[in-house]
């Protein structure tokens, strides 16, 4: 089983290293871990956690920390892990606009 069938495991660590709090990083992949070895992630799956984890993935890491004693950690983890990363440097996605305003209520002809 290769951990990283996309990036060599150097680049990934280089890359880790620059963008990610390493204390994120240590959180994200002992939930990865912790997963893995109680059998609830496939090994497909927990390599592709360590690929991303390791890829600087911050949103999937962040996931790790915040619901690491959640349940559902599993079920947002593979969501997660289906959803496609934004590519290296890419900015973020613009927010979806807002609604049209609400017209003004109608004037009060008895004043």
């Amino acid at each position: 089983l290769s951990l990283c069938k996309h990036m060599p495991l150097p680049f990934l660590f280089a890359a880790a290293a620059q963008a990610v709090d390493p204390s994120l990083l240590d959180v994200g992949l002992a939930q990865v871990a912790a997963l893995g070895q109680a059998g609830r992630l496939t090994p497909d799956e927990e390599a592709l956690a360590v690929e991303r984890a390791l890829g600087g993935d911050a949103p999937l890491l962040l996931l790790a920390k915040n619901f690491a004693a959640l349940p559902s950690l599993e079920t947002h983890l593979r969501a997660a892990l289906q959803a496609r990363p934004p590519p290296a440097g890419a900015p973020a996605a613009p927010p979806p606009p807002l609604p049209p305003p609400s017209p003004p209520p109608p004037a009060d002809d008895m004043l």
